[in-house]
Order: structure tokens, then C-alpha cells, then sequence
């Protein structure tokens, strides 16, 4: 194989193996590294894939730290703060339970959110990405682009392993089992292929009521995962100084390290998402290909005109549908309240918390995947050959909630040997979709979540005052142009939030009478005017 069609193969490569395997082919070819394999590919590859190496060379490490950093989760948020921690000269160890990228939804992306992918490759890996118009990216999608930059830049990447929690012996490491072993050990339950079951992790019994939205949800330890010894036999252990985790709104980790959780609930709604495959023979110009992408919801006066009332009156009671097309997939998500699942017979029976309507057993899975996927199709105008997506086809998941854990970071400490906890993602906080929010906050806070780590390793006395400013300004954070810059972001939150958020925070402290000390003390000399 020449070193060309192995770049190919790199570029192209549909899957993680399929990423593995192409890199280790490139890396036989060209030598070990970034450089090496950057300059042994500008002389044979075209022109267009020779800007990758250019946008690269930008983020590529200037020097490298005596420093280790590990995140838990390659999800979109974890693989973010994986690359920005490796182009800051961290040591990366990146870990992730599954060995394939399994999620196939499409989210909706801000323009920052496209040109900060873009000066990672986008269109360099997927060139059939439109930057105009409807901007949005399967997950999938942005998880190949963020883990084959990790790969080019050096990240220790370990798929296949999950994070079973985290033990000292002369420093902090994390401990790790192969995949059979860490779902066992983790109790994480086995799902059919193409279903993806979220029944919620708040638990209702030790909900804390606060108010008649606002619950507190205690940590279950605070030390309940760090061992004293292992468990499990052939486990590994991963050294850190900052563990960064991005194992999505399930980790029973962070819960395991006394973070607590706030948990905001609303009336009972579900969430269904359907994913599905263009159908076999699909061709450029196929209608399929021009199904116009819409939203709409039941507020709206003429919603018995489109596809909710199709829907409604097949029997289906919907709040809101949106259809998006990616590179390869149909993606539906809608919402619907319990009480009309349990009408159209897609829930067995009303039980008195969602998480228990959830219950694999109280959900109908035939009548599931067969007639309620195939009407919310037909509604959407997607021809009835195409099939569900293998993995996550289905998914029916609890949307009356969100959660945001506190603290927002937190230090273990023995022998004079500390350890900084980060959650970040939907670890951190969960997406909430009326807010529009999803995967560009969840980018934004796994940034704020590095640079943490990168001030624990240069300058640790500023960590929490520094974290404490990024989750404001990140809170404040809205679906506005205004909110966030459009490009070259980086860790540090003053290349990425907008000053005019700061300003704003102010203002609202200084009329409710609280602290206005938002900006920290280091960077208040850089902007005196506020």
C-alpha cells in the first residue's frame, strides 16, 4: 500500500477500527509521529488534503509538559477536551468503553461550533459537508474528526476499557477493565441493537425538593470510587493530575466522588429519536435526498395540517417533531408526554415515576420499532425501504429533567499527592433541547474543563476561581451570534465567551444585589472598563 492510499484510508475510514487500523498502516509507512507523517505525505497527496496539515500545524503542541492528563468518555465533549489538552503539550490518555462510535443523531451546530471543527479538517475528512444554510452534524461525525486528530497529535487512545474507578499508589491513577468485565463490574444493562433505552439517572427516591421545579440530588459517596485495592483481576492503571470525565449524564463515577447533582423537572415528557439509513439504492438527485427538513410543534395554530395531525390521527399525540438529513441517515426526534405513549400502547402502563415507565419491561419494543417508527417515517415523507440505523435505531428517553452537578470541580488529596476531578459534557450538565444549546455548550464547558486542567499543571492557585468564572459566563450562554466568538477558540474561556456576557453578568449582580466580582483577579487589570 503507498503512503497516499493510506491517507486515503485514514481519511475516509467509516468507523474506530477502521481509524485504528488505517493509522497504525500510515504510521508503518511514515515514522511515528505527526511531523514524520506530515512530511512524508505533503509530496504525494493533492492539494486540497494538504490544507489538513495546514490547519493542524496551528494547533500542533509547541512544547510538551511533564503533565498527565486522562479523560474518560470519547463522546464529542470528552474527544474535544482530549485534542485541546494534547495541542496545550499535555500527555492525553483518552478511554472509552465502546469500541465503535455508536450514536447516529444529528445536532444542530452554531457556526463557531462549525469553524472550530473546520480548523480541525471538517472539510477535509467529510468534503460533502455544506457550511451554508442548515448547519448540522451527525455525532458520528464529529466523533471520526475529533478522534483522528487525537491519533495525528499523539493521544493514548484505549477503546474497548471503562473507567471502573480510581486508586492511589504514589500518585492518582484511574483503573480500567476490558468491556466485558467493566459492564459487568459497572452494571451497565444490555440493550438490543438497534434500542437505546434513558429512563433517566435522577433518582426520584433521593430527590431533595427545593422548590415545586427545583430538586438536589446528594452524592451517593464521597469516596466510594477510589479503592484501596483492586477488585477484578487484569485490570490497567492510567497515571493523572487531572482526570477530566466525559462519560455522559449515566457516569456513576462523579457520583461515586461526592458530586452532587441540582435537577430541574418538568412535566413529564419522553423523547424518541429514530435513526434511519438512506434506503439501498439511494443515488444523487433521489427525492430521498430532498425531503425538506422541518420542525414543528403543536403550539403552533395550524399544526393539524402537517405531520402531527398525519400522526395524530394514526393515534399518535405528539408535542413537537423535527426531521433532519445527515450524510447518511434520516434522523427524526419528537416528544411526546407518558400519559399518550401509554395510549397508543408503546408503554405497557402508567407507573408513578418516568424512570419506572422506562422500564424495559413496561415498554413494548415490536410495536416500538415497527409501527411507531414507521408512521413518524411516513409522516416525514422518508420512503418505507429505509431501514433502521444497526446500532441506536430507537431511542426513548426521559425529557422532563436536567441535571448540572456541584461542585463544578474537585480535589483529592493524600500524601501530598493531589488529584483535580472535572466533569464535563453531559457528565457535567445535561443538554436540554428547548434551549438549543445540546453539543455547542457541551463543547464550550469540555474547553473550560481543559483549560482547568492546563492551569493545574502552570498556575494551580487560580483553578477554581478561574472554573467558577467559566461556568457563569458558559451558564449565560444562549443560541445568539452575540454569545460566543466565531472563531479561533481555544482552552483559555476569553478567546471563546464574549465580553459582552461578562458585562451583562455584572450588571444583573450589581441590580440583585450580589457579589459582582465575576471576572477573576488576574484578568481584571486586562479589561478595566468593566
Amino acid at each position: 500500500m503507498s503512503i497516499r492510499e493510506a491517507f486515503d484510508h485514514f481519511l475516509t475510514a467509516p468507523d474506530i477500527p477502521q481509524c485504528l487500523e488505517s493509522y497504525d498502516q500510515l504510521k508503518q509507512l511514515c515514522g511515528p509521529d505527526y511531523p514524520s507523517i506530515k512530511q512524508q505525505c505533503l509530496s504525494v497527496i493533492p492539494y486540497r488534503q494538504k490544507q489538513l496539515f495546514a490547519q493542524l500545524d496551528k494547533k500542533y503542541p509547541k512544547q510538551n509538559l511533564d503533565s498527565r492528563i486522562v479523560v474518560s468518555g470519547a463522546g464529542p465533549c470528552g474527544l474535544r477536551a482530549a485534542f485541546e489538552a494534547r495541542s496545550l503539550g499535555h500527555h492525553v490518555v483518552l478511554i472509552e468503553l465502546r469500541s465503535y462510535c455508536s450514536r447516529h443523531n444529528i445536532l444542530k451546530t452554531w457556526p463557531g461550533t462549525v469553524q472550530d471543527l473546520k480548523d480541525m479538517g471538517l472539510m477535509t475528512f467529510i468534503p460533502t459537508f455544506k457550511p451554508h444554510g442548515h448547519l448540522h452534524l451527525g455525532t458520528r461525525e464529529i466523533q471520526l474528526v475529533l478522534i483522528k486528530n487525537c491519533l495525528l497529535f499523539g493521544v493514548e487512545v484505549h477503546f474497548g476499557e471503562g473507567v471502573c474507578g480510581l486508586y492511589f499508589d504514589n500518585g492518582w491513577h484511574v483503573w480500567t477493565l476490558p468491556y466485558d468485565q467493566a459492564t459487568h463490574f459497572l452494571k451497565k444493562p444490555e440493550q438490543r441493537a438497534e434500542l437505546a433505552i434513558q429512563p433517566g439517572e435522577q433518582n426520584a427516591d433521593r430527590l431533595e425538593s427545593v422548590s415545586k421545579v427545583d430538586f438536589f440530588e446528594r452524592a451517593e459517596s464521597m469516596d466510594g470510587g477510589i479503592y484501596k485495592s483492586i477488585p477484578e483481576k487484569d485490570y490497567n492503571l492510567y497515571p493523572f493530575e487531572s482526570l477530566i470525565v466525559a462519560e455522559g449524564e449515566s457516569s456513576r463515577l462523579v457520583r461515586k466522588l461526592g458530586f452532587d447533582r441540582k435537577v430541574q423537572r418538568y412535566n413529564g415528557a419522553i423523547g424518541i429519536v429514530v435513526n434511519l439509513l438512506f434506503s439501498p439504492n439511494v443515488k444523487p438527485g433521489s427525492p430521498e435526498l430532498k425531503i425538506e427538513e422541518f420542525v414543528r410543534t403543536r403550539a403552533a395554530a395550524d399544526w393539524q395540517k402537517g405531520p402531527l395531525g398525519q400522526l395524530f390521527d394514526q393515534g399518535i399525540e405528539l408535542e413537537n417533531i423535527e426531521y433532519m438529513r445527515g450524510t447518511d441517515t434520516h434522523f427524526i426526534a419528537c416528544t411526546s408526554k407518558i400519559q399518550h405513549l401509554v395510549n397508543c400502547k408503546i408503554l405497557k402502563q402508567m407507573r408513578s415515576t418516568t424512570k419506572e415507565c422506562l422500564d424495559s419491561e413496561n415498554v413494548d419494543f415490536d410495536r416500538l420499532r415497527t409501527w411507531m417508527a414507521q408512521q413518524l417515517a411516513k409522516a416525514c415523507g422518508i420512503p418505507p425501504e429505509c431501514p433502521l440505523a444497526k446500532k441506536n435505531g430507537i431511542q426513548i428517553f426521559d425529557f422532563s429533567c436536567k441535571g448540572l452537578v456541584t461542585p463544578l470541580m474537585r480535589y483529592l488529596e493524600q500524601d501530598g499527592k493531589r488529584g483535580l476531578i472535572l466533569p464535563c459534557g453531559d457528565t457535567f450538565q445535561n443538554p436540554y433541547w428547548p434551549q438549543g444549546l445540546g453539543v455547542n455548550r457541551g463543547i464550550h464547558n469540555s474547553l473550560d474543563a481543559c483549560w482547568a486542567a492546563h492551569l493545574n499543571k502552570i498556575q494551580p492557585e487560580i483553578v477554581e476561581e478561574e472554573r467558577n468564572y467559566a461556568f457563569k459566563v458558559m451558564d449565560w450562554t444562549a443560541f445568539h451570534p452575540g454569545c460566543v466568538t466565531e472563531k479561533g477558540w481555544e482552552a483559555d474561556p476569553m478567546t471563546r465567551y464574549s465580553l459582552h456576557i461578562t458585562k451583562s453578568i455584572v450588571m444583573n449582580e450589581l441590580e440583585t444585589g450580589r457579589d459582582n466580582n465575576v471576572l477573576p483577579r488576574f484578568r481584571s487589570a486586562a479589561y478595566p472598563d468593566n
